[in-house]
């Protein structure tokens, strides 16, 4: 992307990214934990095509609600006056529809077992949607509206490869045949009152933390322009992606065990599985951030443009903030898991009340620039660890191992070692600085090899 698209386009990508994200995080992913939270009891029942139709007429209402907000914010601001009206509100009202699809029904293979197409799904839709979006910019216009799209019709392509994959393996008629026992006793409504009541304190909780992770975006964009947004959204956005490709697979093998403990359990059987989720997750994400300090110098190298080369320093601290995010997140699924989401709201509304009160004091100072923003959003990213740590503890009645985090922590300092001579060497020799990344992998591969087996 920093290859093909002008500096401002690509800090306003990193804008509707973030008002994409406001729907996603605080409308739909509420909704989105409940259906994974009930997907292995709709399975039993036997009811989950009918919450699946559910879910669909859900995400119609929200799509048609997206064309509605972003009408008012076109007429009433200056946000999107750079794109006509009809393509910012088909790009959004498409994504919201199209892109969840996408998601869900890659989870519907990792649900039955084919860990194997989930992987290749995913890639597929990057790979597609890479190969789209460089030939728009390329081709049609460099905008960032242009280089989004070629992103959903990767997805929307590798949707119908899906599919096909749904009915050659015959998973659909498995569903479409399932008699529904809407009396079984492990099913659940979308649309009900106690689904509300499940999603109304996430939703609360996840616009706090949508803040903290893009709305925050918007007000210094408002301050600073959309240059300073695009340099701290591509480093930001380098260590979200490098960590998230971890995630990604760590979370489709571990999460599918720990919800499936869930059914029919008694707390304190919901605690121990928590628990050994939480260890495995410490043991691998710390590992992993530490590796990714010296590969997020290697990767900025490589594959961002020149203007972009020295965003390796606001990838560091993005990688900071990840860890944060990541650990954060295992301990939400608790709350999740024991239905009391309002416990989540107390961490991020502080986080989120902090980062704004320290973003208007940089504003009335006028010391808006990268570093300053970037200390507001590491502080406020631990402070939220710390508090969801605290109110964790509460809800499970037990206390957290921090020891384990103590000595990953410990054994990963060589990584720091190495960080240190990749950012010596980034600029005079590369070669040095392959072999230090790929010391890095080896270390950190035998280390994770290492403390599984001791778990």
């Amino acid at each position: 992307m920093t290859k093909f698209l002008p500096v401002s386009e690509i800090g306003q990508q990193y804008v509707v990214n973030a008002f994409i994200l406001w729907f996603s995080l605080v409308l739909i992913n509420p909704v989105g934990m409940f259906v994974n939270r009930h997907i292995y009891g709709w399975k039993h029942a036997q009811t989950l095509v009918l919450r699946l139709k559910d879910l669909n007429s859900y995400l119609l209402l929200i799509s048609a609600l997206s064309v509605v907000i972003i009408s008012v914010l076109y007429q009433f601001t200056d946000i999107f006056v750079q794109y006509k009206l009809w393509s910012i509100l088909a790009y959004f009202a498409f994504y919201i529809y199209f892109s969840t699809w996408f998601q869900k029904l890659v989870s519907i293979f990792n649900l039955f077992d084919y860990q194997n197409d989930f992987v290749i799904l995913n890639v597929m839709s990057l790979v597609l949607g890479l190969v789209f979006s460089c030939a728009g910019v390329m081709y049609i216009e460099p905008t960032s509206l242009v280089w989004l799209t070629g992103l959903l019709l990767g997805q929307g392509l590798t949707f119908i490869y899906g599919y096909y994959l749904l009915h050659k393996y015959e998973l659909s008629k498995f569903l479409e045949n399932a008699q529904p026992n809407e009396q079984h006793p492990e099913d659940a409504k979308i649309i009900s009152k106690s689904t509300f009541s499940f999603c109304y304190p996430i939703a609360i909780t996840t616009f706090f933390m949508w803040f903290l992770t893009q709305g925050y975006r918007i007000v210094v964009e408002r301050a600073a322009g959309a240059e300073m947004i695009a340099s701290i959204g591509i480093g930001l956005g380098l260590a979200t992606s490098l960590s998230a490709i971890v995630e990604s697979v760590t979370s489709q093998y571990l999460y599918p065990k720990y919800y499936s403990s869930l059914t029919n359990s008694t707390l304190e059987t919901r605690s121990k599985s928590w628990e050994v989720l939480w260890l495995k997750a410490v043991a691998l994400y710390i590992p992993t951030i530490f590796v990714l300090f010296p590969g997020s110098v290697f990767a900025a190298k490589i594959i961002l443009s020149k203007h972009f080369e020295g965003i390796y320093i606001v990838a560091f601290a993005g990688l900071i903030i990840e860890l944060g995010r990541l650990l954060s997140n295992i301990i939400y699924l608790a709350a999740h898991a024991e239905k009391k989401t309002k416990t989540n709201i107390v961490p991020y509304f502080w986080g989120a009340v902090v980062l704004v009160i320290y973003l208007l004091g940089l504003m009335y100072f006028n010391k808006v620039d990268i570093i300053y923003c970037l200390v507001g959003l590491v502080f406020s990213s631990t402070m939220v660890l710390y508090l969801n740590i605290l109110s964790i503890k509460k809800l499970l009645d037990m206390k957290i191992q921090v020891w384990p985090i103590v000595m990953a922590v410990l054994k990963q300092a060589p990584q720091l070692v190495l960080f240190y001579f990749c950012y010596l060497y980034i600029d005079t020799n590369l070669y040095i600085v392959t072999g230090l990344c790929a010391l890095a992998g080896m270390y950190y591969l035998l280390s994770v090899k290492n403390t599984l087996k001791q778990m």
